[in-house]
């Protein structure tokens, strides 16, 4: 007699990224029957691998069901929460020196990204896991802060990915002496198209990575200048610490792109949760108005609207309330062309495995065709949306993995 096969509810994973109360517990309740069929397993590698084990982990021992669960699963969630708070106290001291570097060598510098929104959006900042601090500097600065990282024992990471999707142009305009996949070529590569470098640490280092950027959009992203994105700022306490950060408009603009940026087989809901979580609060923080505003003063409307079309169709009871009100039309943005072609890359609860989903033949190719829908979905021209698409294919054929234009930048993961 076989084994039934297991469950894999994607609603669990999915749920823990609502910020709705009671979210998690309420899909968790829809399998009671079933609990004892449900593949933990599959549950706890895929939050992992979306970055969302830190939500996981407070959604589930939080419930009041938690002891429904598995014995083994509450010791791992267990580990997983003493891991958070690791993680926190390692946050708060990268921080502190960070800050205390910067102000020596009179740089100013914003705090942007998963550092800022595990305190300022969840609340708990043991939910949002990141592998390194994000800090926004003048790029005038970027010399200076080179030299200090590099004297506090952090060191440039070349990512050698980066190397393998370089435009023909860009090779041509290679200086002369320049060697292939050299430092000098993956800074060249990052003040082209990326605009941030990562220092690293060694392994027993107890610090946090540092990833400085000079801009939060690559220059395919919008038209927003450095100066638009110091001019939307506001203050903030992150672990005792005083910093400043972008304002919440532009920080759910910068959560859009981030979450949309990155193809199907390279997906990280946890982007995404960032998005959710801010609509979560929406009317709290974010005013309606002046998002409309810089949305279209930056030229990110089309991600603003894939963002959220991607949040009503991942979370299983929808789009936290007054969200819809981004458009001045309720239900417009599931009729327009973007929306017809999100719809028709796919997007929705099939997106947890996709990062395994590189493959050859017909799936390679059925994966490629996912993409492009995307990326016109993004509003991009189809031939830079169908050149994206097949540097994206190159990379994978003599890997025969996924890969791709966001690839981690970093040894330990993905930025976040």
């Amino acid at each position: 007699m076989t084994e039934p096969n297991p469950i894999r509810p994607p609603s669990l994973l999915l749920s823990c990224m609502d910020p709705k109360a009671g979210a998690w517990e309420r899909s968790l309740n829809a399998h009671r029957s079933e609990i004892e069929e449900i593949d933990w397993r599959w549950v706890l590698e895929r939050a992992r691998a979306h970055k969302l084990i830190g939500m996981l982990t407070a959604r589930a021992l939080a419930a009041e069901v938690r002891e429904d669960l598995p014995e083994t699963v509450q010791t791992e969630l267990e580990g997983e929460r003493e891991a958070g708070l690791a993680h926190r106290a390692r946050v708060a001291r990268t921080l502190a020196e960070v800050r205390d570097r910067l102000a020596a060598l009179k740089c100013p510098f914003l705090v942007v990204k998963g550092s800022a929104y595990a305190h300022d959006v969840y609340g708990d900042p043991t939910m949002r896991r990141f592998s390194d601090i994000d800090i926004l500097i003048p790029h005038e600065m970027m010399e200076d802060v080179d030299r200090a990282f590099k004297e506090d024992g952090y060191y440039f990471w070349a990512n050698p990915e980066i190397h393998n999707k370089l435009p023909r142009w860009f090779r041509r305009q290679a200086p002369p002496g320049e060697e292939p996949g050299s430092e000098a070529q993956a800074r060249r590569i990052l003040e082209a198209f990326h605009r941030h470098h990562l220092y690293v640490l060694k392994e027993d280092d107890p610090r946090m990575h540092v990833e400085v950027h000079w801009h939060v959009f690559v220059p395919s992203e919008g038209r927003a200048s450095a100066e638009d994105l110091w001019s939307e700022t506001r203050s903030t306490s992150l672990e005792g610490i005083e910093v400043r950060t972008l304002d919440w408009e532009a920080s759910l603009l910068h959560a859009a792109v981030h979450a949309m940026e990155q193809a199907p087989t390279e997906y990280r809901l946890l982007h995404l949760a960032d998005v959710a979580w801010m609509l979560g609060r929406w009317g709290e923080i974010v005013d309606p108005r002046k998002l409309q505003e810089l949305a279209r003063a930056w030229g990110l409307v089309p991600y603003l609207k894939a963002a959220v079309m991607a949040v009503e169709r991942v979370l299983p009871q929808g789009l936290p309330e007054g969200a819809g009100r981004i458009w001045p039309h309720p239900g417009a943005h599931r009729r327009s062309i973007r929306g017809g072609l999100l719809s028709a890359a796919g997007f929705g609860p099939w997106i947890i495995d996709q990062q395994a989903a590189g493959g050859r033949g017909r799936r390679m190719a059925e994966n490629a065709w996912r993409e492009g829908l995307w990326e016109l979905a993004l509003g991009r021209r189809p031939g830079t949306a169908w050149g994206r698409v097949i540097r994206t294919v190159q990379t994978r054929v003599p890997r025969g993995r996924a890969g791709g234009e966001n690839e981690v930048a970093g040894p330990k993961g993905a930025s976040g």
